[in-house]
């Protein structure tokens, strides 16, 4: 039977090789999609760069491509409910 600061040193060894594992695991998962982003890019657009995520601001819109997956944010509306925001918070403070 072992003592009970060496039952709690390994189980302190344990949980830290158990979380260098699960982070070297995420590292190596990132790095594998970001390199076959990047082939395919190569392969089919002739473009060498990863696109897993693209952000693309134009002046009315920003366009945000999620794996080729596309959202358009419209600013207008945006824009519109800070200048309301900002309005009511100078009659607020003022």
């Amino acid at each position: 039977m072992s003592s009970r600061v060496e039952r709690f040193r390994q189980r302190r060894i344990t949980r830290k090789r158990t979380l260098a594992a699960i982070l070297l695991f995420f590292i190596l998962l990132f790095i594998g999609i970001l390199t076959a982003d990047y082939g395919v890019n190569n392969l089919i657009d002739d473009d060498r760069n990863a696109a897993i995520v693209a952000v693309n601001n134009n002046d009315d819109t920003v366009e945000i491509m999620l794996m080729n997956r596309r959202i358009i944010l419209n600013k207008q509306y945006i824009n519109r409910d800070l200048k309301y925001l900002r309005d009511k918070l100078n009659e607020i403070f003022q």
